[in-house]
């Protein structure tokens, strides 16, 4: 399946030539039987193991995808969006999977983003969007385009402009280093 997806994907990349096209690991969305993939039946599968959740507890599954979305970045930019996104654990520990991958692979960056699909990711999303801790630390994960509301927008700007590159991604460092969200919330600011 994941050479299927790298040539599919390489395919994509030369068509687009140098925009950017996004891969997203597996999301089973409505809880459907997938003959390649057989998971136990739920009861609501929208509150079940799928998106990152699933991809997190079968690494046998996420890894060979992440491998498939990174290799044809040779070929063209990429992005990689993850599913179903809950927590800021959840974020980090997909972060961190992506991150081994890519070094593995010796290829470029990725820009990471997340699909706002579960009620505790828009409040994680819009916290952190407008707090500037929150920000430097998805800045520092390569997270380029932030969501908020006007009143907030000058307000971070103007806290973000302290900061360098180099800072937000040492700073984002320290936090995937972080054993729980209160640890994150607790560091201090370069």
């Amino acid at each position: 399946m994941a050479e299927t997806v790298f040539t599919s994907s390489r395919k994509i990349l030369r068509a687009l030539a140098q925009s950017k096209a996004a891969g997203t690991p597996y999301e089973n969305r409505s809880g459907n039987v997938v003959p390649y993939r057989p998971l136990p039946k739920e009861d609501d599968p929208f509150l079940g193991v799928r998106g990152i959740r699933l991809c997190l507890r079968k690494p046998e599954l996420f890894i060979p995808q992440l491998r498939a979305i990174y290799r044809p970045s040779t070929t063209g930019p990429v992005k990689i969006m993850f599913p179903m996104i809950a927590t800021f654990e959840d974020l980090i520990a997909a972060k961190q999977m992506a991150e081994q991958v890519r070094v593995e692979l010796g290829v470029p960056p990725a820009e990471i983003g997340i699909m706002i699909e579960v009620p505790s990711a828009v409040l994680m999303a819009e916290e952190l969007a407008r707090d500037p801790a929150g920000a430097l630390i998805l800045t520092g994960l390569g997270i380029t385009e932030l969501s908020m509301s006007m009143p907030s927008l000058a307000a971070l700007k103007s806290a973000m402009r302290r900061y360098s590159s180099a800072q937000a991604k040492e700073f984002a460092r320290r936090a995937l280093a972080c054993k729980s969200a209160g640890e994150v919330r607790r560091l201090p600011l370069p």
